[in-house]
């Protein structure tokens, strides 16, 4: 469990059915490298937190894994890929309340659940029969630098 507060990582890797959870108020977290959630493992953001997840390398969640945003609300569940982040693979095993922010990032959704949010990335791929639903919250937050980030801008499918 992480209280509020700053931390940083050089890898940070869950094994198979580990729990790392966000507990009351603001997280910043900085993994420098990989971040891997292995099959059965979850983060989870309880009510009241904010996550802020830096990501410098690949992140992976495993099938199996969870991201568990219990508040519901995408902008407490923010990540950010750093300009070294090329990867970010989601395969969540439940509904995914967040905002992913990678431009350098090929970012991989492989969910048949609901996605809750927005993803910015150099690509995105959405698999299997998840929907997409876009998060108009994320267009309020107060901070100016990532406003611009989270609104919509341009929009198109194939």
């Amino acid at each position: 469990s992480l209280a509020p507060g700053r931390y940083m990582y050089l890898s940070l890797i869950l094994g198979q059915d580990r729990m790392l959870t966000i507990s009351g108020g603001e997280v910043v977290l900085y993994v420098q490298g990989e971040m891997r959630l292995h099959q059965g493992s979850t983060l989870q953001v309880n009510p009241g937190s904010v996550l802020l997840l830096y990501v410098g390398g690949s992140f992976i969640a495993d099938q199996g894994s969870a991201i568990t945003n219990a508040t519901q609300d995408a902008c407490n569940l923010r990540m950010y890929g750093t300009p070294t982040c090329t990867s970010i693979q989601l395969k969540n095993s439940g509904d995914f309340y967040g905002a992913v922010y990678a431009p350098n990032a090929n970012l991989v959704i492989d969910n048949n659940a609901k996605q809750i949010g927005s993803f910015i990335g150099n690509s995105l791929e959405i698999k299997n029969s998840g929907g997409f639903y876009y998060d108009t919250r994320l267009g309020d937050l107060d901070s100016p630098d990532v406003y611009s980030f989270f609104q919509v801008e341009r929009w198109w499918e194939r």
